[in-house]
């Protein structure tokens, strides 16, 4: 079994604002990128998830699926079921129960036999998925199930990040990103002073728009420096590393308590 220690490490600065209650939430994700979206979300919710690989690891605790009280199953579209194969929705209640909400994340078109699912407590969702999308449907999947969450905006250092505007804001100060620079960010600060791999990257810029719209991850990491001044302020650099990805360093020093944001038109005060 997989728990929430597996996959991408916590970030070098922890967010200040997470509230860690009963892990009595499961993510079944097979997928180390989608399943670390839909945790690093619970989290910024305030909820710390249990991580399975695969039904059969969810099924194998028996009586003590009792504890939970939301599951989120992503499953890749692509994998199509026979008829002598339950779909994604049959197969998690048979494991599951009846009165459990399960949200069924497909990373890609969902399956018109899942869209049509009656059962008020299941969800479906098409992909592809990244932090901010999973967040804002974690969110409001909760709340219509009434399952207790506590959204916080994750923090490091000096910035603060708003999922439901993608905005970051420091002190009163307060910059409006494009919903793709916005999940490039969370995706550099969660793996502060690690190589975030182009690849990773890539797939952000094209979760969010078409190929004819979407821009290169180059032009993308360039708007997310100017919006957020981190090349002016030699605190926090974006460091490009050729032929691999790119590094978001921390600043060697504390950072100071306040600081003025400039660039991107549009940012103003609270």
């Amino acid at each position: 079994m997989n728990q929430e220690a597996q996959g991408t490490p916590e970030p070098s600065i922890p967010p200040k604002s997470w509230v860690h209650r009963r892990r009595n939430i499961a993510v079944v994700s097979a997928s180390g990128s989608t399943g670390e979206d839909s945790r690093r979300a619970l989290r910024a919710l305030g909820r710390s998830p249990w991580i399975f690989m695969n039904i059969d690891e969810l099924r194998s605790l028996g009586s003590r699926l009792q504890q939970f009280e939301l599951l989120v199953f992503v499953y890749p579209a692509s994998l199509e079921t026979t008829e002598h194969q339950d779909s994604p929705a049959s197969e998690v209640r048979k494991v599951m129960g009846e009165g459990v909400p399960v949200l069924l994340a497909f990373e890609g078109r969902a399956p018109a036999s899942s869209v049509r699912v009656q059962d008020i407590n299941t969800g479906v969702a098409s992909g592809p998925f990244t932090f901010s999308r999973f967040y804002i449907l974690l969110h409001d999947f909760a709340v219509r199930h009434r399952i207790r969450i506590n959204p916080a905006a994750p923090e490091w250092g000096p910035y603060r990040f708003h999922t439901r505007t993608h905005s970051v804001s420091i002190g009163s100060a307060e910059v409006r990103l494009t919903p793709c620079e916005f999940d490039l960010a969370i995706e550099l600060f969660y793996g502060m002073d690690r190589v975030v791999p182009t690849q990773r990257l890539d797939f952000i810029v094209a979760a969010h728009g078409s190929p004819a719209e979407k821009k290169s991850v180059h032009a993308r990491i360039a708007g997310l420096r100017n919006a957020l001044d981190f090349d002016l302020t030699r605190e926090w650099q974006i460091e490009s590393v050729a032929g691999i990805g790119y590094r978001l360093l921390a600043p060697v020093v504390a950072v100071p308590e306040s600081h003025n944001l400039g660039g991107r038109i549009g940012f103003g005060t609270r």
